[in-house]
C-alpha cells in the first residue's frame, strides 16, 4: 500500500510566507489575525508532516532553513496562481473580464487611447488592458480569430466581415495627405511647378515607404501604392512617418497625424494626381460579448471619437503617456 502523501494547503503557505516577511510568529500572528500559537502549531504540524525543518530562530528572528526557502518559492507561485483564479471569477461574477484586448489601427495614436486607460482605472474594475497595434487587415485579423475582444478598424469597401455577429460603431472619416521631406527631390519638384500636382509617372518613379499589413490568416492588402514602384516596408506609421521625414521615401499618411511633423517642418505635403485616400473607421466587437469592461470601452471610444487622432503625433522623443 503507498504511503499517504503530505497535501500542502493554501493556507499554511499563506502562513509561512508571513512567518518568511515578518520574521516572527507573533507578528505573522497579528498579520494574519491569529493567536501566536495556532501559527506556531501550523508551522510544527507541516515540519512534522515533511520531516524537514522549514524554519529556525536566527539572530532574534524566525528564517527560513534551505528547504523552508523552497517551498516558499514554490508557495509563491502557488498563492499568485490561487489569487489569479479568484480574481477571474470574481470578475467573471460581476460580468466583468480579467483581460480585455482592444486592436488598434495603426492610424490612430496608441497614446490618445492609453489616456482612457487611467479613466477605465478609476472604475477599480481590475481588468488587465491589452492594447495591440494593428495595420490594414490586422484589428479585423485580431478580431476574427480571437486575438482581441474589441477593435479600431477599417471599414473596406465591403463593410464588415462576411460570417455576421458584429457589432459596430462608426469613428468617422480619416482624411490622407501625401508627404515628403523637404529635401525630397519630389519636394523641390513641387515647389517648382508652383503647386501644381505631380503625376503618376513622375511619383512612381520614387520610392514609397507602406505599412505592412499585420493580418496572420486574413488576406494581406495594400493601399496608396501607385502601381509598380519602389517600395519600404516599415512595421507602423510611426516608423513610416519617421521614414519620410529622414528622406528614404514618400507616402499617403493621415493628415492629422501628419500635422506636428508639417508645422514642425520635418515634413511637407505634396499635390499629386492621385486622390488621397480616405479611411473610414469604425468600433467593431463581438454582439456576443456582453462584458462590462467592452460596453465601457465602446462608449469611451465613441466618446473620444476622431480626436484619437489627436494630442500626439509621434513625434522623435515621445513616450507612451
Amino acid at each position: 500500500m503507498a504511503a499517504k502523501r503530505t497535501r500542502l494547503s493554501l493556507d499554511f503557505l499563506r502562513v509561512l510566507d508571513t512567518v518568511a516577511r515578518t520574521g516572527s510568529i507573533s507578528a505573522a500572528a497579528r498579520e494574519l489575525d491569529r493567536v501566536p500559537s495556532a501559527v506556531s502549531y501550523a508551522v510544527d504540524q507541516m515540519q512534522r508532516a515533511l520531516g524537514q525543518k522549514l524554519v529556525r530562530r536566527q539572530g532574534g528572528v524566525m528564517a527560513l532553513t534551505e528547504v523552508g526557502a523552497e517551498l516558499h518559492a514554490v508557495g509563491l507561485r502557488m498563492l499568485a496562481e490561487a489569487d489569479h483564479v479568484e480574481r477571474r471569477f470574481e470578475a467573471l461574477r460581476h460580468g466583468r473580464a480579467m483581460e480585455l484586448r482592444i486592436a488598434i489601427d495603426t492610424v490612430f495614436d496608441l497614446r490618445s487611447v492609453a489616456r482612457l486607460v487611467r479613466e477605465f482605472d478609476t472604475l477599480g474594475a481590475g481588468t488587465t488592458v491589452r492594447l495591440l497595434e494593428e495595420v490594414l487587415g490586422g484589428p479585423w485579423d485580431a478580431l476574427t480569430t480571437g486575438r482581441a475582444d474589441l477593435a479600431i478598424a477599417g471599414l473596406a469597401s465591403g463593410g464588415l466581415p462576411a460570417g455576421g455577429g458584429w457589432d459596430c460603431r462608426a469613428l468617422g472619416d480619416v482624411p490622407f495627405v501625401f508627404v515628403a521631406a523637404p529635401g525630397h527631390a519630389l519636394a523641390q519638384q513641387a515647389a517648382q511647378d508652383r503647386g501644381r500636382a505631380l503625376g503618376d509617372a513622375l511619383v512612381r518613379s520614387h520610392r514609397v515607404v507602406v505599412i505592412s499589413d499585420s493580418s496572420r490568416r486574413l488576406p494581406k492588402r495594400s493601399v496608396g501604392l501607385i502601381g509598380a514602384q519602389p517600395t519600404l516596408v516599415v512595421p507602423n506609421l510611426a516608423a513610416k512617418l519617421a521614414a519620410i521625414a529622414d528622406g528614404l521615401g514618400v507616402g499617403f499618411v493621415p493628415a492629422m497625424r501628419a500635422r506636428e511633423w508639417i508645422g514642425a517642418g520635418r515634413l511637407v505635403p505634396l499635390p499629386v494626381a492621385q486622390p488621397a485616400p480616405v479611411g473610414r473607421f469604425a468600433i467593431v466587437w463581438r454582439r456576443s460579448a456582453g462584458d462590462k469592461a467592452v460596453a465601457w470601452w465602446v462608449d469611451a471610444l465613441t466618446r473620444a471619437g476622431p480626436g484619437l487622432l489627436a494630442g500626439s503625433a509621434g513625434l522623435p522623443g515621445d513616450t507612451l503617456a
